[in-house]
């Protein structure tokens, strides 16, 4: 638990300094595209507005990366990132590589 708190501390961190990448941020808007069409259809029962938010949902699912892959590519380029910025410690009892040891096993068991 101690290893999520530090890496959504990281991830803030991250975020505030560099900001969002453009794929992700279109893939946020198209999102809420789609959220807000399926609101307009739930409310009016228009199936032309049904009809547009499920594509914009297919859309979003060929937007958002592969799982598993794609996961453990990105993971190997963000440690390496954070080896380089943090000199492989992120702090006195934790070093990069433990923390990516610690991640990798909550998220692939």
């Amino acid at each position: 638990m101690e290893c999520l708190l530090i890496w959504y501390d990281l991830k803030d961190e991250y975020i505030k300094k560099f900001g969002l990448p453009e794929d992700y941020e279109e893939l946020l808007k198209a999102k809420k595209r789609a959220v807000i069409k399926m609101a307009q259809y739930l409310q009016s029962g228009d199936r032309f507005l049904e009809f547009e938010s499920k594509m914009l949902l297919l859309e979003i699912e060929q937007m958002e990366p592969k799982k598993d892959e794609e996961n453990k590519i990105n993971l190997g380029i963000e440690k390496a990132q954070m080896q380089e910025r943090l000199h492989f410690r992120i702090d006195e009892t934790w070093s990069v590589d433990d923390y990516y040891e610690q991640k990798e096993a909550l998220m692939y068991g």
